[in-house]
């Protein structure tokens, strides 16, 4: 299956003028409609495309926590992998979680359950930009379970999230 550049597409779209940047005072207006979707695919087909508006409309969950990115213990608050892909899919089901830098990195359901991961969508309340995370940031409570603060969780701590595959 072929992927495509998020960075070169976006750049390719600013070249042709098809798409601006915005002016920074504009950024907050625009944040939860000009970032990408969340982009849900199963067995490479999209079974959803959801925008921050519509992950806030799910349940939320928050942890406050200390990260390597954060001097200070930070509120991140989001839904967590159930409210996105239901609680019923099976825990040994691979996701790949791709950033718009076309980072990926994998784990099972059962990883990400296991260890309270959230999809965070806000930092201390405030929704997070792509300049900030966003749109969507992986975060574990290493606060709460310090034996999550290893490179193992930190390397899946995936921001600018914007695609879960599952296989």
């Amino acid at each position: 299956m072929a992927r495509i550049n998020r960075r070169n597409a976006l750049l390719t779209l600013l070249a042709s003028g098809a798409c601006t940047i915005l002016p920074l005072r504009n950024l907050a207006q625009a944040q939860t409609t000009d970032l990408p979707p969340l982009t849900v695919r199963k067995d490479g087909d999209v079974v959803s495309e959801l925008t921050q508006s519509d992950l806030a409309a799910l349940p939320q969950h928050t942890i406050l926590t200390k990260t390597p990115w954060h001097d200070q213990p930070t509120r991140f608050t989001g839904p967590s992998i159930d409210d996105i892909l239901g609680a019923d899919v099976d825990p040994s089901t691979d996701l790949f979680l791709t950033a718009v830098n076309d980072y990926v990195a994998t784990g099972t359901v059962a990883f990400f359950r296991e260890n309270g991961a959230i999809l965070a969508i806000k930092e201390n309340d405030a929704f997070l930009t792509i300049d900030n995370k966003g749109p969507v940031f992986i975060v574990f409570p290493f606060t709460d379970r310090p034996e999550l603060s290893n490179q193992k969780h930190y390397s899946r701590c995936v921001w600018q999230l914007v695609e879960i595959e599952t296989a």
